[in-house]
C-alpha cells in the first residue's frame, strides 16, 4: 500500500432506510470515494477513486455497516469490508 507525505479525502454518499421495525432499521448506500497521495516514496503523486455500495443496520444507536468498493482508477482492486459506527 502506497504512502506519502501528504493525504487528501474526498467522499460522497447517497443513503437509503428501506425497512423500520421495533427500534432496527435497515438500509443500503451508494458512494464515491477519492484519496490523493502526495510525495509518496516513490517520489510520485496518487490519486485513488473507487465506487461501491453497502448495507446498514441500526439497533438502538448501535450501527453496522458492510461496504463492497470497485476501484475505478485502473489497478483492479476491490475491497469488502465491515465495522461498527459511522464514519459521520
Amino acid at each position: 500500500s502506497p504512502m506519502g507525505r501528504s493525504l487528501g479525502m474526498f467522499n460522497i454518499e447517497w443513503r437509503q432506510r428501506l425497512a423500520q421495525y421495533n427500534g432496527l432499521q435497515g438500509g443500503f448506500v451508494i458512494f464515491f470515494d477519492v484519496a490523493r497521495l502526495e510525495r509518496t516514496a516513490q517520489g510520485e503523486d496518487r490519486t485513488f477513486e473507487a465506487v461501491g455500495g453497502g448495507l446498514r443496520l441500526a439497533l438502538r444507536g448501535a450501527f453496522l455497516r458492510l461496504d463492497y468498493g470497485v476501484s475505478i482508477s485502473g489497478d483492479n482492486r476491490n475491497t469488502l469490508t465491515a465495522g461498527f459506527g459511522q464514519t459521520f
